[in-house]
């Protein structure tokens, strides 16, 4: 590998300076120097591997793992989205003094070597060796070095660990500290005050780094801050005036020092509240999006996620890794972890860590344990952790899917604002929305532009939970209107994509505007909401562990209740099961089990009351839905080749987890349902439960069950109500081969 020094790298006909090899490791003082002089008539030329380097190394990203805070513990670099160590030859303070002022502390009080804090990966790369550093640079790549080229071990027992220092500063217990800007262009940037004993003041920037930025970007729901050094160069729009309309600006903070992990400013620490004058103000621009960061590897998880709660920053933690999601175990999970993860997806630091599952239980695989995390780093991963080896056993971990991890992240606040009234309670009601600053009911378009999409975001918007409805009727007859100045109505076309957060991420028309009108020709919209529903997920590892190894063959006078539910293929009403011709013809039946969970936060209860079931003579039961669940199987081009359903005899609950007891039985005309945290199972030997193949010739194809296909039940998520299971199927021997198995939207 190429041997750089950066700073002589791309001299030419220059005098560049280099630092002697052979200095002290523990020698503190400036180093010497010898000139190296070039001769101007010689040609210099770069070798390309040095030209890709520069170009790479223009800067270094820089951390400490391994040791009790942040502040101490093994130095890591990251080059092309790997860390990797430096090496502790002639590794000394001045380097290490370069390395704290790097990550924002003052100066660094101690070197560590011979592996004091080495890494246990001994596949991590050794990427810096001979770092000589003068003391007084802002980066690494403004030292000399030899990269990814060096002479030391290869199990890292001579990584170089270093320990910064943090002035001694107090912590102050306060119970809220808000936080604003003041004098930028927009909500994300300007002079920070914060509001103490009923008065707003200014934070001096004395001493104020990247660190503190990052926190109270954090607070207000960003997820990242520019450096500081950056702000300052880039701060001559900043008015200063407005930040504080005063002959003699008021600062409450002073010396102010986070180390990264805290959520909130008021966590930090700094020399008090006591009201000081003619300081420096402090000057912070948020980041409005960060680049995730991810590790590759067999057992890294590439993705995070959250679901189950009514905004997109709440919910319950998922985790992807070895090509499936998983949850999170949420014992000792805490705010230090929950703000690495929010930060990870994008959104400010933590808001809280919920416990007891209140966006329901996850399924599948527990991937990760014991996850403790300081606070500051970048991914879930940087953390302490143990990856679960075994995910396929629940119980193996020591750990359930009751103590699944939930968060909620901090997000920016939005100026738009959108009520729900004249409705029985604030659930549902007339969508009500404040547009330059006046309050107008929004109304329908006679063009479909008002469908469940809108209602979900205005759902997730207020904060209601999620659509039920939104076609019900309410009348604009509430004494709020008056009251409250409403003395419009919106029309105006908008379109959701259902992801938004709130209304005013949605798109208008273009041959739409904000027209205000004395009522809505097509009436106004409204939306009914419930922050508890059901959420239907179907096994997909129940389905692909009972799919027919060999295809099952009956005669049709056997299969008579089936004709009558409509559970044959389109071939099978060609024959009179009452004839000798018809009750003699061979079915081919692709038989497999189907176990249907609920892990939401209600009950699933049919759609109808009991008193409009359907009564079956022939299985003599009642049907509360007469489509449950839709048997589907697709070719390799997604064009459908067998079509199956399968009504809903009996809803009750089979399997429950162990602290929930059953509560729906079919028995003796009982209630049907399926209970929070409950499952119901259909077995394969039962009437129905199959797809018939009479027709279906060789090849590969993909068998998909889909419950509660036409979403007349609400629920909070629809996306994963489809189990499927890709397999090839030989039509002279009858036989079948799983090939892969999955969940939509999992």
């Amino acid at each position: 590998m190429w041997q750089v020094f950066l700073p002589m790298l791309l001299c030419s006909a220059c005098t560049c300076s280099a630092l002697t090899a052979g200095q002290a490791a523990g020698d503190v003082q400036p180093r010497p120097t010898e000139e190296v002089q070039v001769q101007p008539t010689e040609e210099v030329h770069t070798p390309p591997e040095a030209e890709e380097l520069d170009h790479k190394l223009t800067k270094l990203p820089v951390r400490l793992v391994g040791g009790q805070n942040v502040l101490i513990g093994r130095v890591e670099v990251q080059y092309n989205g790997t860390w990797g160590t430096i090496c502790d030859d002639n590794f000394d303070l001045n380097d290490a003094n370069v390395i704290c002022r790097q990550l924002g502390f003052e100066r660094a009080v101690r070197v560590y070597h011979s592996g004091r804090y080495k890494t246990t990966d001994s596949s991590a790369p050794t990427w810096i060796d001979e770092l000589k550093c003068n003391g007084e640079e802002r980066n690494l790549v403004e030292c000399n070095f030899n990269f990814d080229s060096h002479d030391c071990s290869t199990d890292h027992r001579e990584d170089a660990g270093v320990r910064c220092y943090l002035p001694r500063r107090k912590h102050f217990p306060v119970k809220t500290l808000p936080v604003r800007f003041r004098g930028g262009r927009d909500g994300m940037e300007g002079y920070l005050q914060v509001f103490y004993r009923g008065r707003w003041g200014l934070v001096s920037g004395d001493d104020w780094s990247q660190i503190n930025s990052k926190v109270v970007c954090g607070q207000m729901g960003y997820c990242g801050a520019e450096e500081t050094k950056t702000v300052d160069e880039t701060s001559g729009h900043f008015n200063f005036s407005a930040a504080y309309r005063s002959d003699r600006p008021f600062f409450w903070m002073k010396a102010v020092s986070c180390l990264g992990r805290e959520s909130l400013l008021k966590d930090c620490r700094h020399l008090g509240f006591e009201g000081y004058y003619r300081m420096t103000a402090a000057k912070v621009r948020c980041l409005p999006s960060c680049q995730t960061y991810f590790q590759n590897g067999t057992e890294r998880m590439v993705n995070i996620r959250l679901r189950g709660g009514v905004r997109p920053n709440e919910g319950r933690l998922e985790v992807f890794a070895r090509g499936r999601w998983g949850t999170i175990c949420g014992t000792y999970f805490f705010r230090e972890a929950a703000t690495v993860a929010c930060r990870q997806m994008g959104f400010g630091s933590a808001d809280r860590v919920l416990y007891a599952t209140p966006f329901g239980r996850g399924v599948g695989y527990i991937w990760l344990q014991s996850v403790r995390c300081h606070g500051n780093e970048g991914n879930l991963l940087d953390c302490d952790h143990r990856f679960n080896r075994r995910p396929e056993n629940e119980y193996y971990a020591s750990c359930r899917h009751s103590h699944d991890a939930s968060i909620s992240c901090r997000v920016p606040r939005t100026n738009t604002r959108v009520r729900i009234v004249d409705g029985s309670k604030p659930s549902e009601g007339i969508v009500q929305i404040r547009h330059h600053g006046q309050w107008g009911t929004l109304c329908k378009s006679s063009r479909g532009q008002w469908t469940m999409t809108e209602a979900a975001v205005t759902c997730r918007h207020t904060g209601e939970g999620f659509p039920v409805s939104f076609t019900r009727h309410f009348s604009e007859s509430s004494p709020a209107n008056q009251t409250e100045g409403v003395i419009t109505h919106w029309v105006v076309g908008m379109r959701c994509t259902g992801k938004e957060g709130s209304l005013h991420e949605c798109v208008v028309g273009r041959k739409s505007s904000w027209v205000g009108a004395r009522f809505c020709p097509d009436g106004p919209a409204t939306v009914w909401c419930a922050k508890a529903l059901p959420d239907l997920i179907p096994d997909a590892d129940r389905l692909k562990s009972t799919l027919s190894k060999r295809i099952f063959r009956e005669q049709l006078f056997r299969l008579r209740c089936a004709l009558e539910e409509n559970c044959l293929s389109k071939s099978a009403y060609q024959y009179d099961p009452t004839t000798a011709h018809g009750a003699y013809n061979t079915r081919k039946l692709l038989r497999f089990s189907a176990r249907i969970m609920n892990r939401g936060t209600a009950d699933f209860i049919p759609v109808q009351n009991r008193g409009r079931w359907q009564w079956h003579t022939c299985h003599q039961h009642y049907h509360s839905f007469e489509e449950f669940t839709h048997y589907n199987i697709t070719g390799l081009d997604g064009r459908l080749v067998v079509e199956g359903h399968k009504a809903s005899f009996c809803l009750e609950d089979v399997e429950c987890d162990r602290d929930t007891s059953s509560r729906y039985r079919c028995h003796g005309n009982g209630q049907q349902g399926i209970r929070q945290n409950c499952a119901d199972v259909y077995r394969y030997d039962i009437d129905c439960q199959w797809v018939d193949v009479t027709d279906l010739p060789s090849g590969t194809f993909t068998l998909t069950v889909a419950v509660n296909p036409l979403s007349l039940v609400p629920e909070t998520d629809h996306s994963n109500n489809a189990a499927w299971c890709r397999f090839t199927f030989d039509s002279t021997s009858d036989t079948v081969t799983v090939l892969a198995w999955g969940l939509s939207g999992y």
